[in-house]
């Protein structure tokens, strides 16, 4: 079951993916993040790099929508959203940053390529920017997130890094943990 702490990440969570405000999550709000971060870029909607990013957030609606859409109808709920991710942080219990759950290893892993534009195996501040645009940050909001994300102060986040991110925003339950802030500052 998760924390008090956890369950405000993952409504926070939950929030800024619901673009359409409808309180549900559906395929279109999915979409209408992949037109934000193009749309960030300057990056034509016909264009490969659009249908690329596109087809990664087409994964993560399925699965999420094949999970934790209980009652099948074809949107996720805050309480199914919410019941989902506790789920699964409830199998987490036991592992640790460098023994992670192969479920977040997975989405480490599709967060980081969404997010590494240039295929550098780094994520530099204009490429977390555009991810966090996608979310509602804008440019101020992004790099102070991305200042605190990037532990060594090197001007990039590395896989590593990301792994850690990703483990104390979907796991941790330490607010003072910087991951906490990957989806922008709780509000």
């Amino acid at each position: 079951m998760p924390s008090e702490f956890q369950k405000q990440k993952l409504t926070h969570l939950f929030h800024t993916q619901d673009l359409n405000n409808d309180g549900s999550l559906q395929w279109d709000d999915f979409r209408a993040q992949a037109v934000r971060m193009c749309e960030r870029q300057g990056v034509d909607l016909d264009s490969p790099t659009f249908a690329s990013i596109q087809r990664k957030l087409r994964v993560c609606w399925q699965e999420l929508a094949d999970w934790a859409d209980s009652d099948r109808d074809g949107s996720v709920q805050l309480k199914e959203y919410v019941g989902f991710y506790g789920m699964l942080i409830d199998t987490s219990m036991g592992t640790s940053v460098r023994r992670p759950p192969s479920w977040l290893g997975a989405i480490a892993e599709d967060l980081f390529d969404l997010c590494d534009l240039d295929r550098s195996g780094h994520i530099g501040l204009p490429e977390f920017q555009v991810f966090l645009s996608a979310y509602g940050a804008n440019d101020a909001q992004a790099e102070d997130i991305f200042n605190t994300l990037d532990r060594d102060n090197n001007g990039s986040i590395d896989r590593e890094e990301a792994r850690l991110i990703a483990w104390e925003f979907f796991v941790g339950d330490n607010p003072e943990d910087p991951g906490n802030y990957l989806f922008g500052r709780l509000g």
